[in-house]
């Protein structure tokens, strides 16, 4: 294979390639357009196409955001279809590639805190959340990293961290936006009084957020926190429209089913059977659906422990990876960059040695020129001109004979080619018409497959062989 061939054959596998990687752009181009709308892009398989894509040695570092995106809208689509597990897999692909989105980094790392967060693994999540924060203050997004301080604040709570707690919490109250992120600030200091046991504050809190117009998920998680604050203080009466709310409300198995409980204990308290058998069978459905998504958070859970551990790994190797790859193309270009030039050389020292043995041989059909004078009786007397020209030109007449099986007409128009006659010379050694000649020479070189104008040189390298 020829340098030439494995230039084209990489250009065209380069240009292949950019028609993908163009592809792969819009996509995410796509899912990040819905995405500044809330919603959230679900076409699993392209985004799969994108990965394929872009998550090679070399492609890879050169599209790091843009790969790194696809992973992170993955790992939402596996969330949502609660393949957990696969979901931490996506976010740990996207943060190891080291984005050049601070926000999208963030994003990553708040995901991350979440999965940790749901089961319980506060310490965990609030590392994940640390690091969201930090980069959502780097990005210089407000809104974004005031509600990672509430993250922060609410595994701190979690964790019993109370003085941090409060302090961040009261950073995060010099922010002046929106009114979800007001109902979040008002639960998360509910939170910060219940886990003291302070439940009369934690209500007074907790309460607020009734005040906002929240979308049905934030409301859920609203009202199970204030159902759970009147539970604690045995209130359970004022905290069953909270729990019958949450119930027919939220799609959330946990929140289902920690309603239920309290929609069960007042039920017994009722004596209504009909009530307590209704909600013990939703709380054991949601139970049932929770037992499910176990296994999934316990996968997720060693995977994201383990990054926490190297979160490097997979950076070096890439690195490796792609500085391999690159010294072996360069290996390969630079070994046929070396066959061309050999080639040429090569070709280079046959042309100077053909063209010394032309050069050698010119020199002799010059000198043994008055053998086939134009005049001689040579050219009548055929078997003469035959071994005449055999004896001095290194055996042409029986090579030209055996090899391209001329006649002696044809014969005669080599030899009196070979020693540059006229058209007229060579009318007059073959007793013909001159204006026979050309097409003569013509059919002649025809037969050695050649042309009439370069069957001179033909036969000078016919000689050299």
């Amino acid at each position: 294979m020829s340098f030439r061939v494995v230039h084209i054959v990489l250009c065209c596998l380069l240009l292949t390639g950019c028609g993908n990687i163009r592809q792969a752009q819009q996509t995410v181009a796509t899912a990040d357009s819905l995405d500044t709308e809330h919603i959230l892009y679900r076409d699993t398989t392209a985004l799969c196409h994108v990965v394929r894509t872009l998550d090679k040695p070399f492609v890879r570092q050169c599209h790091r955001t843009t790969l790194a995106k696809a992973y992170y809208y993955l790992g939402r689509n596996y969330s949502a279809e609660n393949l957990i597990s696969v979901a931490a897999d996506c976010y740990i692909a996207s943060d190891k590639l080291y984005p050049h989105d601070y926000i999208l980094r963030g994003r990553v790392n708040s995901c991350m805190g979440f999965i940790c967060g749901q089961q319980c693994k506060d310490s965990v999540a609030l590392i994940f959340y640390r690091r969201a924060t930090e980069h959502f203050e780097k990005s210089g997004n407000e809104w974004r990293y005031a509600q990672s301080l509430l993250n922060v604040v609410r595994r701190l709570i979690d964790v019993h961290h109370f003085h941090e707690a409060d302090s961040i919490w009261q950073i995060a109250n010099t922010f002046q936006l929106d009114s979800v992120y007001l109902a979040r600030l008002y639960e998360t200091r509910g939170l910060y009084y219940d886990e003291q046991q302070m439940y009369d504050s934690a209500l007074v809190w907790l309460l607020k957020i009734e005040h906002f117009p929240l979308n049905n998920t934030d409301k859920c998680s609203a009202y199970i926190k204030i159902m759970q604050a009147y539970d604690t203080l045995y209130q359970v009466a004022q905290a069953e429209p909270y729990a019958k709310y949450v119930v027919e409300h939220s799609d959330i198995p946990n929140f289902v089913s920690n309603a239920c409980y309290c929609m069960i204990a007042n039920a017994q308290k009722r004596r209504d059977a009909d009530e307590v058998a209704y909600y013990s069978y939703i709380r054991e459905d949601n139970s049932r659906l929770i037992r499910e998504e176990e296994g999934e958070y316990v996968l997720a859970l060693l995977s994201l422990t383990d990054y926490l551990k190297h979160p490097y790994k997979t950076l070096i190797i890439s690195i490796i990876i792609s500085a391999v790859a690159l010294c072996l193309i360069m290996i390969v270009l630079l070994f046929f960059r070396y066959r061309k030039r050999k080639n040429q050389t090569i070709h280079t020292q046959q042309h100077i040695n053909t063209r010394q043995s032309q050069d050698i041989v010119e020199y002799r059909v010059k000198e043994k020129v008055s053998y086939f004078d134009c005049k001689s009786s040579i050219w009548r007397n055929y078997p003469i001109f035959y071994e005449t020209a055999d004896k001095q030109l290194i055996g042409i007449a029986t090579r030209l004979s055996k090899q391209y099986h001329l006649s002696q007409r044809d014969i005669q128009i080599c030899i009196a080619t070979l020693y540059e006659f006229s058209a007229r010379d060579t009318a007059f050694a073959l007793n013909c018409a001159q204006s026979s000649i050309g097409k003569l020479k013509s059919n002649t070189a025809k037969k050695m497959g050649t042309t009439s104008k370069n069957l001179r040189l033909f036969l000078l390298n016919l000689l050299t062989e």
